[in-house]
This record gives structure tokens, sequence and C-alpha cells, in this order.
């Protein structure tokens, strides 16, 4: 806040614009902030906080990794039966092909996505215990405080992780004095590298949202083509149109906005 003095002219002056001193005022504000208000133990929330998000995502990836397989057990099926008595049961050769390059690209994208999923999983996992052991206080053990830690480690070893830990932006690249991350979220929001985690996440999602549009695809063609009358036709809209309408009601739900 400006000072108020008591001689006359100054306390007109602040009276006539009391605002004068303000850019003063922030600037130091801003300065006593960038040299960092938390304490060691709010720092260590912070980023133990950060760590249990990551946490939730890295078992939101598991799960999503099982239906990968599930599908992908699948797929695998269908291409073992891919021959020449196959290829003579369609209608044509050109549904035949539509459906033999679904099935491959099904495949391929289930292998891809379960791939990056799954190393992702196990690299968030295997930087969370990191920080467990550095930190503590992160998957259901004790909330060790600052003072505890340095008895355990040492104080130069916990303020050299906590000088690391403290970020100047957000996991977005925003300004955001004293966020704290530490090791899984740090990699996983690491905007220095070519590829980060969250960008592997996306990847992943993307080739399994692949594989199952491809899928439904191929499915939906071989349906279409089991005989000539209209029931396969129509079975092969009923194959099509629940998976569509779910992935529109999810989209209009802003489903897919948070899960990276």
């Amino acid at each position: 806040m400006p000072k108020v003095h008591c001689g006359t002219a100054d306390l007109e002056r602040q009276l006539s614009n009391p605002y004068d001193d303000l850019p003063k005022v922030l600037d130091e504000m801003e300065k006593e902030d960038q040299l960092g208000s938390y304490t060691e133990d709010e720092q260590l929330c912070k980023g133990r906080l950060g760590e249990a998000v990551i946490i939730s995502k890295a078992e939101g990836v598991e799960r999503v990794g099982i239906m990968i397989a599930l599908l992908l057990s699948v797929t695998w099926g269908f291409m073992q039966g891919v021959d020449e008595e196959l290829q003579k049961s369609f209608s044509t050769n050109y549904r035949y092909e539509i459906y033999h390059g679904a099935i491959v690209l099904s495949n391929g994208a289930g292998l891809f996505s379960l791939l990056l999923l799954v190393f992702l999983c196990i690299k968030i996992r295997r930087l969370s215990a990191k920080s467990m052991f550095c930190y503590s206080g992160i998957g259901g053990t004790a909330e060790l405080k600052y003072d505890y830690l340095v008895k355990v480690h040492s104080k130069g070893m916990i303020d050299n992780l906590l000088r690391k830990a403290s970020k100047n932006e957000n996991a977005a690249g925003m300004k955001n004095k004293n966020d704290t991350r530490f090791f899984a979220r740090q990699w996983y929001n690491d905007q220095t590298k070519l590829i980060n985690g969250r960008q592997l996440y996306l990847a992943g999602l993307t080739g399994f949202i692949l594989q199952l549009t491809t899928f439904v695809i191929a499915t939906s063609i071989k349906l279409g083509d089991t005989g000539r009358t209209a029931l396969p036709t129509l079975h092969a809209v009923n194959m099509a149109w629940p998976p569509a309408i779910a992935m529109g009601m999810l989209c209009a739900a802003s489903t897919f906005s948070e899960l990276l």
C-alpha cells in the first residue's frame, strides 16, 4: 500500500491521485512472489497432489490398454482367417479389399496404441515411485513433513530436489509462479522434449479410436455381404450406429477434453 506522509503537500498529492505509487507497489509484490512465498511443506503438498493426478491418469491408461488388448485379440483372429476361400465368399473383390485393409489397419493401430500406452504407464509408475522415495506421501503412504525428510535424506538433497521441482509456469506452459512438479508430472508435461508423456497419451488414444473405427467398418462390410436380402444390410447398420452415437454423445458431453 502507498505510504501516507504527514506533510500537507504529500497528503494533497496522494488524495488527488492515490494510485501514483501503484505500479511500484505491484513490482515489489511481483519480485517478492518470484522469490517464492511457499514454505517447503507447502511445496511438498503441491508436488504430491500433482503426482497423485498423474497416477490417476496411469490407472486410466491401464483400463484403456485392457480394452485395446481385447479388441486386438478379435482382429488377430480375423487376420488369421484371411485366405482365398474368404475372398471367394465376398460378392465383389472390392468389398473384400476394403474388409482386408480395415482388419489389417485395425490390428496395426491396436498394436501401436498398446505399445505406447503400456510403456507410458510403466514410465509413470516408475517415476511416481521415485517421487515417493524422495518426497514420500504419494500413493497412500504417510505424508512426511520437510523436517522429517531432512532427517531421512539430507537437507542439501531435499533443498536441491525442491529447487529443481519448482517451476515458474504450469503444465500448459502458462506463467504460474511457485508451481511444483515432481518426477512423473515433470516428465509427463516436459515442454523441452520433442515428445512428452502427454503427447504419447494422445497418440495412444488416437490409435485406439482408429482401431475401433476400422474394426466397425470391417465387421459392417462383412455383415452386409453375407447375403442378397435386406437383412444383412440391416445387421451392418445396427453394427455401425451404436458406436457412432456413443462417440457423438461423448463429444457433446466434452468427455475427451479432460482425458489428457
